[in-house]
């Protein structure tokens, strides 16, 4: 069943509006070509690249604060296998857990700051909150 669509927010309704603005620079553009309509197209595609940019952050510490939060959820129930009285593990069995997990994280976090210095990320100093 698919998900209710959520209301948009104010950078989904900045990316449209600088869509559209777009669209009618182009076609100021096509019909009568100057320097000044170039110079609209221009300063249009520049602007909807920021509004972009504004929502792919917006849904970034959106989504990533809460898969984080997920994982954060998964690991305390993890921790719950603890308990001696309901289960039997060995060392063996912490180390082979601990090793699948830190591969798991590291291959992540290895993902994400890979990203950044191909530049296919935003670069910014903000984090998401819990």
């Amino acid at each position: 069943m698919a998900r209710p669509q959520s209301e948009p927010t104010e950078a989904n309704k900045a990316v449209l509006d600088a869509r559209q603005k777009l669209q009618l620079a182009k076609d100021a553009d096509e019909k009568n070509s100057t320097e000044k309509t170039k110079t609209a197209v221009k300063h249009a595609h520049e602007h909807l690249l920021a509004c972009v940019e504004k929502e792919n952050r917006e849904r970034f510490i959106n989504v990533g604060g809460a898969r984080v939060k997920k994982a954060r959820v998964a690991l305390r129930n993890l921790a719950n296998v603890a308990n001696p009285r309901s289960y039997s593990y060995t060392a063996a069995d912490v180390e082979k857990a601990k090793a699948a997990l830190q591969s798991e994280l590291d291959k992540c976090i290895s993902k994400m700051q890979n990203a950044l210095v191909k530049g296919t990320a935003a670069k910014t100093d903000d984090d998401f909150t819990f």
